[in-house]
């Protein structure tokens, strides 16, 4: 027995070292194959190939239920990829038609390319069965490249053939390459991922586990430049009710995007008047709470190769074409007769740009520039005249960081961010630095993270201090194994504040966390994967040394095997009453917070079927004051062949008895009140395929929000909101949000697009009345609104192309 032990150690060993060594050679061919997705060029014959493809899911380590093969050319100009991907049912190969960068309910088939073979970052190209592309940088989510592929479904599987062109990728200046690679294919229908080089389960770096690809010679970076020159019509309207005032505006223009290579590795990004027309309507939400809603940045040069930019979670894209500070200031400063022209609701950006790149020692570079123009709302006098008011000034905008990342995976970085306007005006500075460090072989990390801040005087800043602020963050943690766990600290004092070029929530803290994750994988046979989640904090204020939060956490999740069911729920509780300092908008009259709990449950079905839903169910309660609020949400997908998808999501939110600030008194003193609140969000995707790179997409989504207050209080000398107020107080309100945002769009050649967007907008609030669901939606959609209409075209011109023709 002992003897069959060893044997199977050794065996186990040997397979490791195997996986970790394995090499495919890259064989250099002097006619390129056509990139049709059919492996019948000759030169397709010449080529290494490599076939032994194993799962990391769902059964780790077992052989891939479906065989697969890959091959790979080179020539001065590019990688070719042949894939052949046998299927024992291709009738049942899921094929979704779709656009680019979607996750689509389709197989598919990535290539991962690691350049330097550092191990500490990577490009990924990946094809569906159905053809859409799909590409990212480990270090990159939102990157973007021009390269070709095609693919063909027969009745063996499914093929693809990809040509990456060295204009994609950055890699050394070497006469003999050694790249580090991965493939990977994924089998929708089984939930299936299959590995050539395994990785292991929560490694801390997968790359380590890759193999290498060589044989490549005599190829050299090349020079990568590229522009996008872009035009744009449009014509909006907005009932102005004012006859002075036209209530259609249209513009005409063009902008530029440009990339430059300046080395092997890095790359300066520089958008010219850029037109931001066709991104996604903000869900927008009436905030109750004291902290500022934080929207997803939808605008692409401010989601490609911006990881860097956020070292340290000091930058917050949004802020640059922010919302003026003084737009919702205006109306308060008319005079006597005045109406508002315009007042644009985003400072226009003038240009930006951006510098970056990682070269083969590790050592990465950035800078980041943005210039916003003053911003000014449009006056009309009294006597027919016309004035400004400026509701943002003139801002320049920059970021410069440095981030060293060594080959054992240690790191450090530094980072400032600075925003300078002129001297009667908010101008503010941020450092901040951070290093992590591996022990143990690489079964901890040792991580630090520290920052300061200085802002200067201003008009616009309610947080506006000239003394500079301090943070700083360590944890310890086990990052390896089915058990891991972090242990954290964090400070920040009263004077910290990143908000100018970041979003912050909270400063003057102390606060101490534990979280843990234990994962079970195949613990039975029906059972993929089960997960324990824990955590824990407690935080404190620094000024006063009172609780400012002490609380728990229990999350489990369950990943079912045969029907790919998931499903998840946890408990919080707070572990004791705490002061919050932010709710009542007056850090000198804190809110003693009662205890409360959370409980959720949430369930999402296999979507490789026509039928998919979504669900999320949760409750908190508050004893203390008899407070509950109940949340339901249910997201349907249904699917009709390849080419039609519809997502319906409904969310409802009841919240009963609950206290919460409501305003200010006739003192000026901050005005509790006991609140029921209703919530309905209700958004319809429709997404209709023509063929691919040509979808047609339809978002419309209602937002409403009731709240009726049945008695205000002041907060008594302990927080405590017991002081009735007696007066004629009414903070009632309703809120509505209604968007269409409907978008053609026809990719014609490789980075070229036209688009033909139309928008609606609809906001209102009022107070509340006894109108019904649909009645209030009705009287929505009669309420002013704001239409848009733009027709776009980019055209993308690469260098190398044009050399290429030319020669």
């Amino acid at each position: 027995m002992k003897r069959a032990g060893i044997i199977l150690l050794l065996f186990v060993l040997s397979v490791s070292l195997f996986a970790q060594n394995r090499n495919i050679v890259a064989v250099r061919t002097a006619a390129c194959p056509v990139i049709d997705g059919v492996l019948s060029d000759e030169c397709w014959n010449s080529a290494a190939s490599v076939n032994s493809f194993s799962q990391k899911s769902p059964f780790y380590g077992k052989p891939a239920s479906q065989q697969s093969e890959v091959k790979v050319l080179y020539d001065d100009n590019g990688l070719y990829f042949g894939i052949r991907c046998w299927d024992s049912a291709p009738d049942s190969i899921l094929r979704q038609l779709g656009t680019r960068d979607e996750d689509l309910n389709a197989d598919r088939f990535n290539v991962k390319i690691d350049p330097y073979n550092n191990h500490l970052d990577a490009f990924v190209f990946g094809v569906y069965a159905s053809g859409p592309q799909a590409d990212s940088r480990f270090q990159d989510a939102a990157f973007n490249a021009v390269w070709k592929s095609e693919t063909r479904i027969d009745d063996k599987g499914w093929t693809a053939e990809m040509y990456i062109p060295y204009s994609a990728l950055r890699f050394p200046k070497a006469e003999v390459q050694t790249w580090g690679i991965q493939f990977e294919r994924l089998i929708r229908r089984n939930r299936e991922t299959n590995q050539w080089a395994l990785e292991e389960q929560n490694a801390s770096n997968v790359q380590m586990l890759w193999g290498t690809m060589s044989g490549m010679q005599g190829i050299d970076p090349p020079v990568r430049i590229s522009l996008n020159p872009y035009l744009s019509a449009s014509v909006s309207h907005f009932p102005h009710h004012d006859a002075s005032v036209d209530d259609y505006s249209r513009s005409f223009g063009g902008g530029l995007d440009l990339k430059a290579g300046l080395s092997e590795s890095y790359t300066v990004d520089i958008t010219l008047l850029p037109d931001f027309s066709q991104v996604q309507s903000d869900d927008i939400i009436n905030n109750l709470s004291a902290f500022e809603t934080q929207y997803s940045e939808q605008r692409l040069f401010f989601k490609e190769a911006i990881d860097l930019f956020q070292k340290g979670g000091l930058f917050y894209s949004r802020r640059i074409g922010r919302t003026p500070r003084g737009f919702y200031g205006v109306y308060s400063q008319l005079d006597s007769g005045e109406t508002v022209i315009s007042n644009p609701s985003q400072a226009q950006l003038v240009n930006a740009s951006k510098l970056s790149g990682r070269g083969n020692n590790g050592l990465a570079v950035g800078f980041f520039n943005a210039v916003t123009r003053n911003t000014y709302a449009e006056i009309r006098t009294a006597d027919g005249g016309k004035r400004d008011i400026l509701t943002e000034p003139f801002a320049n905008y920059n970021i410069l960081v440095i981030d060293k990342q060594f080959k054992n995976s240690n790191s450090f970085y530094i980072i400032n961010n600075n925003a300078l306007r002129e001297r009667a005006y908010l101008s503010s500075n941020v450092t901040g630095a951070g290093t992590g460090i591996y022990l143990k072989k690489k079964n901890f990390k040792i991580a630090f993270n520290t920052a300061v801040t200085q802002n200067d005087s201003a008009l616009f800043s309610k947080h506006a201090t000239d003394r500079a602020g301090f943070a700083h963050a360590t944890s310890f943690s086990k990052v390896r194994g089915n058990w891991i766990w972090t242990l954290g600290q964090s400070t920040r004092n009263s004077r910290f504040d990143y908000d100018d070029m970041g979003i912050m929530s909270m400063n003057n803290y102390q606060s101490y966390t534990f979280t843990s994750a234990y994962a079970w994988y195949n613990p039975v046979k029906w059972l993929k994967e089960f997960r324990v989640n824990n955590y824990f904090e407690s935080s404190y204020r620094l000024t006063t040394g009172r609780s400012i939060g002490s609380e728990a956490m229990i999350r489990l999740s369950i990943l079912t095997m045969k029907h790919h069911f998931y499903m998840w729920g946890g408990y919080e509780h707070s572990l004791s009453r705490a002061y919050n300092y932010y709710e009542s908008r007056n850090p000198d009259i804190p809110y003693f917070e009662p205890h409360w709990s959370y409980a959720y449950l949430g369930f999402s079905s296999s979507y490789s079927k026509p039928f998919a839903l979504d669900g999320d169910f949760s409750l908190i309660n508050v004893p203390y004051d008899d407070s509950y609020a109940v949340n339901i949400a249910l997201s349907p997908f249904i699917k009709i062949g390849n080419k039609f998808q519809l997502r319906y999501e409904i969310g409802t939110e009841s919240v009963e008895h609950s206290v919460g600030y409501a305003g200010t008194d006739t003192l000026g003193m901050p005005l509790f009140g006991i609140r029921d609140v209703v919530t309905f969000n209700n958004t319809l995707s429709l997404t209709y395929v023509i063929r691919n790179y040509m979808p047609l997409t339809l978002r419309v989504r209602h937002y409403y929000n009731e709240g009726r207050y049945s008695d205000y209080m002041n907060l008594d000398e302990n927080g405590e909101p017991f002081i009735h107020v007696d007066g004629d107080y009414n903070y009632d309100f309703t809120f509505n949000a209604f968007n269409i945002d409907f978008v053609y769009s026809w990719q014609f050649s490789p980075g070229s697009s036209l688009s033909l967007i139309w928008k609606t907008g609809i906001q209102n609030e009022l107070l509340p009345t006894h109108m019904s669901y649909l009645q209030n939606f009705r009287h929505t959609l009669e309420s002013d609104q704001f239409n848009s209409l733009t027709l776009k075209v980019i055209y993308y011109i690469d260098y190398q192309q044009v050399r290429r023709h030319k020669a």
